[in-house]
């Protein structure tokens, strides 16, 4: 609800999902929804690096700018009061996954600036787990009995990600959101 008092608003518990989302498709939705329905707030983090996006624009013949995929995951959950989007340029922290300790410090700069305290990191990534424990529990916007929870690491409810479908982008474009499809179709992925 849109008129919650600020009491109100500090007992909402919290929760984060980083993400490329290059392309966004469906196992991101719905890794997305899971995580949304455990929290009362869910905020997306549109993570880009300038370097890495250069590499991918290459793998793929395709620019899936960090504006382009803002804007396909912002329009995606629009309706939704539960999801916001935020951005996270990652340019010059060392690149995953070393450089936990610089990259979680930029988070925090992050949720500073967007005047956000968290309570629940979701991933589905189970080599990160004890990274988020470690490096998070150090961050000043990181709820003191913050959570890490893994979900579905196996992608045993959509078996995709986002690599499968750069690699072999035509055999696996019915992944992809509506949304997405909308800004991928007149690449050179898919003539």
């Amino acid at each position: 609800n849109y008129y919650k008092s600020r009491n109100e608003m500090k007992k909402m518990k919290k929760g984060i999902i980083f993400g490329k989302f290059y392309p966004l498709h469906i196992g991101h939705i719905n890794f997305i929804n899971e995580s949304k329905n455990k929290v009362d707030k869910l905020y997306v983090v549109l993570c880009s690096d300038s370097n890495r996006d250069k590499k991918l624009y290459a793998e793929t013949d395709y620019r899936l700018t960090p504006d382009k995929r803002y804007n396909i995951i912002n329009e995606e959950f629009q309706n939704d009061d539960k999801v916001e989007i935020l951005r996270l340029d990652e340019t010059g922290i060392t690149f995953y996954p070393n450089g936990w300790e610089e990259w979680s410090n930029a988070v925090d700069k992050m949720l500073e600036r967007e005047k956000v305290k968290i309570d629940t990191v979701f991933t589905n990534e189970a080599a990160d787990v004890e990274n988020y424990k470690i490096y998070f529990s150090k961050l000043k916007n990181v709820n003191e009995n913050f959570q890490v929870e893994l979900n579905d690491p196996e992608r045993k409810n959509i078996k995709i990600s986002a690599t499968e479908i750069r690699r072999n982008p035509e055999k696996n474009k019915r992944f992809l959101t509506p949304r997405g499809k909308h800004y991928l179709v007149f690449s050179p992925m898919f003539e």
